[in-house]
């Protein structure tokens, strides 16, 4: 009861004291005055991964994630929306280029999440955005890539958002601070684990055949073949179901 009545007061929290109807944003929130700083950042749309945000918290979503003067930028999410005063693409915050910049660099990191917290707006309230989860999803694995090559594949630190260039200048290029083969597992293969619910299968439209296989999920091998428009279960080389994508 204790845990829960927390969860409740600091759901409360975030919906009242983080949400911004104005701006149909959540922000963090200044601890010494109690008021929201009112910064556009990529973390802000982490609400959307959970239950917090509501259908109220929807529109507020695609006015801002896919709007190209703030968070739709060629190789995504920004860190920081483009039309803050200090945003940088290039790494520099006051004139110097620095290791870990947040003020406008894309992060895989912080991609992964925006990627899953659309994917959950997706499912749960607005499926005629499956496109443009397609679309985030194409940019940013074409991002992690040696010039759009699928067999370079790479994970740098952070990226320039206009050109997808790596931090190369850091000198660390397996940085995996990410999880690009479970949101491709997830939203192209569709295997979403359900816990003791089981397994739902729900691939997004990404048109063409993909193929996982062998993936292991509460002791069992699961197969998925998608193709185009169906697709295809196998659970332990046996046929599972099948059905139609979108």
């Amino acid at each position: 009861h204790r845990w829960a009545e927390r969860a409740d007061r600091t759901a409360r929290a975030v919906r009242e004291r983080m949400w911004d109807p104005a701006v149909g944003m959540f922000s963090d929130v200044d601890p010494r005055t109690g008021g929201r700083t009112g910064i556009r950042a990529a973390v802000c749309f982490y609400p959307y991964l959970t239950e917090l945000a509501d259908e109220r918290h929807v529109a507020g979503l695609g006015a801002n994630l896919f709007d190209p003067a703030r968070f739709w930028t060629p190789y995504p999410v920004p860190s920081s929306s483009v039309d803050d005063p200090r945003f940088d693409p290039n790494a520099e915050w006051k004139g110097k280029r620095h290791v870990c910049p947040w003020n406008g660099r894309v992060w895989p990191m912080a991609t992964s999440h925006v990627v899953d917290a659309l994917a959950r707006v997706v499912r749960w309230h607005r499926p005629d955005w499956a496109p443009r989860l397609v679309d985030l999803l194409r940019r940013f694995i074409r991002m992690m890539t040696d010039h759009g090559d699928p067999a370079r594949p790479n994970c740098f630190e952070h990226y320039h958002p206009y050109s997808g260039r790596a931090s190369h200048y850091r000198g660390i290029d397996d940085y995996q601070h990410s999880w690009v083969n479970d949101l491709l597992a997830r939203h192209v293969a569709g295997l979403l684990p359900a816990g003791e619910a089981g397994l739902t299968v729900d691939p997004m439209p990404f048109g063409g055949t993909t193929e996982l296989r062998g993936a292991r999920i509460a002791g069992h091998r699961v197969d998925v073949l998608v193709e185009d428009a169906t697709f295809r279960v196998r659970v332990n080389g046996r046929a599972a179901g099948r059905g139609r994508v979108g």
